[in-house]
């Protein structure tokens, strides 16, 4: 059975992270209805409330039959009143000016949150960061929007905070061999594929259906490599375009249905609810595109 204090405690906790997502001004939930659906008394509530006054960290005004209003928040009060002390994200290596404008721009924001601790870790592969954010190593991660959808169909209990324009994942994917290659008259095509990858996976999936293939495990950002030295014959693989040369042939895929691989999410543990809140309420997502559109463009240096 859970004691008083580690009741008031996550009562605190549950209370101070919905106020970080909550404005000055609002009407303040009755204490009944909070209590009921936190399962705890009145009283208890009550409590938690009052000792956030006291820490300054909250200031309500009650106004007679209307119920009570937050007239002030101290949001570094409340944060440390919600267990929110760092914030880490993890995003694909920046191999490109793209995953270079977009770290640029998360780095911005999350270093404007206020926090001791924050930083950017980079992980390859979707499946990696994935578990990272599972087994609570960061808070936060990026994929595609077509990977993260994946993922929660698959029942892994992630939200999406923000789902930001087409083109901040990728540009587009492509269907690489080396010059002069057919894959008409090969009997077999080494595939390379990054099996830590779900995007990648699902389009080469189905980009060689009907073909007869032999998977070659390769590191996504060493697809070219593998091409240009024979390990493989063909991969599915994103690029810019400085990255074309002569010795590589190359073919734009379009599938609508695919459009989504795309787009870069950011999404966070659902069981996370003060930190979903707290990043939705605070980071400048509109920011992020900015400054990363400024690195592509060349018009900003990379700062990550």
């Amino acid at each position: 059975m859970e004691s008083g204090i580690k009741k008031t405690s996550h009562v605190l906790n549950h209370i101070a992270c919905e106020l970080l997502g909550m404005d000055v001004g609002v009407r303040m939930e009755p204490i009944s209805s909070i209590a009921a659906r936190l399962h705890v008394s009145n009283g208890t509530v009550q409590n938690v409330l009052r000792s956030l006054e006291e820490q300054k960290a909250l200031h309500l005004v009650a106004r007679g039959h209307l119920g009570s209003f937050v007239e002030q928040m101290d949001s570094r009060l409340l944060l440390e009143c919600a267990g929110i002390s760092s914030v880490f994200c993890a995003m694909p290596i920046p191999y490109s000016k793209r995953y270079e404008g977009l770290a640029s721009g998360l780095r911005r924001e999350i270093s404007n949150l206020g926090l001791s601790k924050t930083g950017i870790v980079f992980i390859s592969g979707s499946r990696c960061r994935m578990t990272a954010l599972s087994e609570r190593r960061v808070d936060a991660v990026v994929m595609s929007s077509l990977a993260a959808r994946h993922y929660m169909q698959q029942g892994y209990a992630i939200e999406i905070l923000h789902k930001f324009p087409r083109g901040s994942y990728i540009n587009n994917h492509y269907l690489i061999t080396r010059k002069g290659f057919d894959l008409n008259t090969s009997d077999v095509i080494r595939v390379g594929v990054d099996e830590m990858s779900y995007d990648q996976a699902l389009w080469n999936q189905n980009c060689f259906a009907g073909k007869k293939t032999q998977p070659v495990p390769v590191h996504y950002l060493h697809v070219l490599e593998h091409i240009k030295t024979g390990v493989i014959d063909a991969a599915v693989w994103s690029f810019e375009d400085s990255y074309l040369d002569d010795e590589l042939s190359c073919v734009e895929l379009h599938d609508e249905a695919m459009a989504e691989n795309t787009s870069a999410v950011l999404v966070a543990r659902r069981d996370d609810a003060g930190m979903v809140r707290f990043l939705r309420r605070n980071m400048n997502f509109d920011n992020i595109i900015r400054i990363q559109q400024a690195v592509m463009q060349g018009d900003q240096l990379p700062d990550y």
